[in-house]
């Protein structure tokens, strides 16, 4: 089975539009890790965090439909956080049974251990 990314969008006309990506490069991957912890360490006020959230999400998609105004004009803003979560959590690995997470801590811990 071929995992995919779907996002789902109105256009002007309030028609949904379903697109599809099967293919993320693992460099997505360590940019969206990389926004998951700015996030945790309180980096981007809310306006901040929504405008990288859209942006990387649009990068994502070959399609070049897919853009950060489509996605901020063409998707609900009652369902918006739980639509890109889930694609968040595709992208991290999140939402694989095998996820394991390292506590933040544990990796801060590990960083001031010194090797010598």
């Amino acid at each position: 089975m071929t995992k995919r990314i779907e996002l789902k969008l109105k256009d002007k006309n309030g028609k949904t539009k379903t697109y599809v990506q099967t293919t993320i490069t693992a460099r997505k991957r360590l940019e969206f890790l990389d926004f998951d912890t700015a996030a945790r360490k309180a980096t981007y006020n809310m306006k901040q965090f929504y405008e990288e959230e859209v942006r990387l999400v649009a990068n994502l998609f070959a399609n070049k439909g897919v853009t950060e105004d489509m996605i901020w004009d063409g998707m609900n803003a009652l369902t918006m956080d739980d639509e890109l979560q889930v694609i968040i959590n595709a992208v991290t690995g999140a939402d694989s049974p095998n996820w394991n997470p390292v506590d933040p801590s544990v990796l801060e811990t590990l960083e001031t251990v010194s090797t010598d």
